[in-house]
């Protein structure tokens, strides 16, 4: 018995020539048999649809609310609570602008809307008095500062002032009357 001593390497199978290869896995999208059928995949967003299928019809969007429907609530229009909001709301501006913007603001649209809408006209001669009788009380309380009651006055006052001009806000935006408290009607 005469044996060759066998190589380690190669397995006794297969002739020494050819490499060892191990047989590939099937990618996911092909079927493992032939008798299970693989799901169509869905187009995504990026993927265009394709040519035999009908896109849906999209559905129309809905009109746009005109600027001069009425309200249920309170009969006003939207354009028209809109501006009568933004007549209190820019009085904040007076934050930024170091005082002048918290007249300024209200007063460039009471000006602009007067004529044309009681309710703009309305609260804007409400914010401008508010606003114009803010400054008022600002300056006396500045000058009892040296009477050191002011010290304590002012912080008050300009608080007041910011709640009070949100409240404000808040029930032009719903069409509420409102009248701000401590105010000297001088714009009549």
């Amino acid at each position: 018995m005469d044996q060759k001593p066998e190589d380690s390497s190669t397995p006794p199978s297969q002739p020494e020539s050819e490499p060892t290869q191990a047989p590939e896995p099937a990618p996911a999208s092909e079927p493992k048999s032939a008798s299970e059928p693989t799901p169509a995949p869905e187009p995504t967003a990026s993927e265009p649809t394709p040519a035999s299928a009908p896109a849906p019809a999209p559905e129309p969007a809905p009109a746009p609310a005109e600027e001069t429907t009425q309200t249920s609530e309170t009969g006003i229009s939207k354009d028209s609570l809109n501006m009568g909001m933004l007549c209190h709301l820019l009085a904040l501006t007076g934050l930024i602008t170091a005082g002048a913007g918290n007249i300024l603001g209200p007063l460039i649209i009471w000006l602009m809307k007067k004529e044309n809408d009681p309710y703009v006209d309305e609260q804007g001669k409400e914010s401008l008095n508010f606003q114009i009788s803010m400054l008022i009380y600002g300056f006396v309380c500045g000058l009892l500062l040296m009477v050191v009651i002011g010290f304590i006055l002012l912080p008050i006052l300009a608080l007041a002032w910011l709640v009070l001009t949100i409240i404000g806000t808040i029930k032009a935006s719903k069409g509420e009357p409102w009248k701000y408290p401590i105010t000297i009607r001088l714009i009549k």
